[in-house]
């Protein structure tokens, strides 16, 4: 950033949000709030950014399955290992196609059963068609 022409890079205070009400904050404070909101935001929503070129100085960068990590390294690769086993699973179990399960949106499935109020265990029997509901139990 130094050798580029006209650019002046000075330290702007991280937080001053917290101490200071917002209209008595600088231009620059205020622009260093809202980067900081944005890049929490992309940090919290994916791991994952497209295959990028390791930086000049970067000792090392993760790459799975075509993507670059660039947060959570050890959930991430934890995540992917346990995930290929369950898409094998799920394929066997309900015969579906390669095609038809990359097409399911599996984030907003995801996103569902984990903000649902429902206990855990019932939401994965419903799901999986483990609960004797529609069945007649003859003793």
């Amino acid at each position: 950033m130094k050798k580029l022409p006209n650019v002046s890079v000075h330290h702007v205070q991280s937080h001053q949000d917290r101490a200071t009400p917002l209209d008595q904050l600088s231009p620059i404070a205020l622009l260093n709030i809202t980067a900081d909101e944005l890049a929490s935001t992309a940090y919290d929503s994916s791991p994952f950014e497209e295959l990028v070129p390791m930086a000049p100085g970067v000792g090392a960068h993760l790459e799975i399955n075509g993507k670059t990590v660039v947060s959570k390294y050890r959930s991430t690769s934890r995540d992917i290992r346990r995930t290929q086993n369950i898409k094998v699973w799920i394929k066997e179990k309900t015969g579906m196609a390669d095609n038809a399960f990359d097409q399911v949106d599996w984030q907003s499935h995801t996103m569902a059963v984990s903000r649902s109020q429902l206990p855990h265990p019932f939401i994965v029997k419903l799901l999986h068609q483990l609960l004797p509901v529609g069945t007649v139990i003859h003793i």
